[in-house]
C-alpha cells in the first residue's frame, strides 16, 4: 500500500492522508510516526525548514530515516538537530536524517536546516522509512501442527514491520 501525505506549509501542523490509503484501507506508517514539515523563505532568499517526527502509536521504531531531496548543484544546507544525525550528500543530492531508535522515551524530534536559493517545493517528496519488530495489530502464532498427525511441532517465528512507501509530497 502507498501512503502519501500532503506537504504542510505555513503554520499548519497536521498532514491529511491522501486517497490511496483511504481507498485501500492499508495501514499507513503515519499512523505510527507522523512527520511534519514547515518550509518558508526568508527575505534574503534563504529557505528555512523545520521538520518534526512524533511517535503516534506506542511502538518501538528502529532505523528511522527521513530523506529530503535537493536540486543538483545547490549549496550545502546549514543543519541543526539534537535528535539522531543529519548528513547532506552532494553526490546523492539529499539530506538524510537518521534516528536509530524512536520509542516512548524518544517520542519526538526536530530537524532544522537553511539553504540559500532553493525553492521550498524542490525538497519534496520527502521519504520516510523505519522498521519495527511489533506489527500494527497484536498477533502471534499459538502453535504449529503436523498435517498428518495433528501433533504440535517445535517452531520459531520472528516479526518485522517495514515501510513499503511513506512520502510527504
Amino acid at each position: 500500500g502507498v501512503c502519501a501525505h500532503h506537504r504542510c506549509a505555513g503554520p499548519q501542523r497536521m498532514c491529511a492522508p491522501s486517497a490511496p490509503r483511504a481507498l485501500t484501507g492499508v495501514p499507513c506508517p503515519a499512523d505510527v510516526c507522523a512527520v511534519n514539515c514547515w518550509p518558508s523563505v526568508a527575505g534574503d532568499g534563504t529557505t528555512e525548514v523545520t521538520m518534526e517526527y512524533e511517535l503516534v502509536r506506542n511502538m518501538e521504531l528502529a532505523n528511522v530515516t527521513i530523506t529530503i531531496p535537493f536540486p543538483p548543484g545547490c549549496p550545502a544546507p546549514q543543519i541543526s538537530t539534537e535528535d539522531g544525525e543529519a548528513v547532506y550528500s552532494a553526490k546523492h543530492n539529499h539530506l538524510q536524517w537518521a534516528v536509530p531508535l524512536v520509542n516512548k522515551d524518544n517520542a519526538n524530534g526536530t530537524l532544522e536546516f537553511q539553504v540559500q536559493g532553493v525553492d521550498p517545493g524542490s525538497i519534496f517528496p520527502i521519504a520516510v522509512d523505519f522498521t519495527s519488530t511489533k506489527p500494527f495489530c497484536e498477533m502471534e502464532i499459538g502453535e504449529v501442527l503436523n498435517v498428518e498427525t495433528q501433533q504440535p511441532i517445535k517452531f520459531a517465528s520472528s516479526t518485522l514491520l517495514s515501510v513499503e512507501q511513506y512520502q510527504i509530497v
